[in-house]
């Protein structure tokens, strides 16, 4: 709902069609590249954050950034048009797309601990799981923005 917020405030609605089908093109040049690209931060708490800023403040401003994804890394492209379409959709709908994509990646997580795998056979997962998520990523930036620009 903040990356919704933040397009509203910018006036990004009337704009929904050329910068979806732009962020889609995006996800599709970079997710065709050899190498995944570095989205988001490379850890999740800001080091500069002093001891002078309030504590509370600071839960806020990390949950935010947590729940639209920006904090952590991520290392498929589609989570581009994930964002631009929340940056120019209405709030609920972009509630409802973050919702999947946070229970998504959590749901992804919680595998190896629901099926109890040893450390190695959860990296060897990684590894062998590769391949399909750089497809399924493609056709998720490409399908997925398609259905969201429809669907709204």
């Amino acid at each position: 709902m903040l990356v919704s917020g933040v397009g509203m405030l910018l006036g990004l609605a009337p704009w929904r069609v050329p910068l979806v089908a732009c962020a889609m093109a995006v996800a599709l040049l970079f997710g065709l590249r050899g190498k995944p690209p570095r989205l988001g931060r490379q850890r999740q708490v800001p080091r500069r954050w002093g001891s002078g800023t309030a504590v509370g403040w600071v839960y806020v401003v990390w949950g935010a950034m947590l729940g639209c994804g920006v904090a952590t890394p991520v290392f498929h492209t589609s989570f581009i048009v994930l964002l631009v379409t929340q940056a120019t959709a209405n709030p609920w709908l972009a509630l409802v797309t973050g919702a999947a994509f946070g229970g998504t990646r959590q749901a992804m997580a919680l595998l190896p601990v629901v099926g109890r795998y040893a450390p190695p056979r959860t990296m060897q997962l990684l590894e062998t799981l590769r391949p399909a998520a750089k497809v399924l990523n493609i056709v998720l930036a490409l399908a997925g923005g398609a259905w969201l620009l429809v669907a709204t």
